[in-house]
């Protein structure tokens, strides 16, 4: 029952996206680069990616609120 979230790089996020997007546990997945436009176009294919950011400060603020929908639901 537990929920795995998941911050990772645009290079590696690419190849290991595709291997855990199906995993029940992954509830949401960051990717934090620094070429935004690069990585948006791929990650866009998966649904459990929130975004694709260059900014610590917005994944945060989105981890607090999956966090709050997860321990409600």
């Amino acid at each position: 029952k537990e929920k795995v979230l998941i911050i990772t790089s645009g290079a590696l996020g690419e190849n290991l996206v595709e291997k855990i997007h199906s995993m029940a546990h992954v509830a949401a997945i960051y990717v934090f680069c620094q070429n935004v436009d690069r990585h948006r176009g791929w990650a866009k294919r998966w649904s459990k990616i929130q975004h694709v950011y260059d900014d610590i400060q917005p994944i945060c603020r989105s981890l607090i609120s999956v966090i709050k929908e997860i321990n409600e639901s």
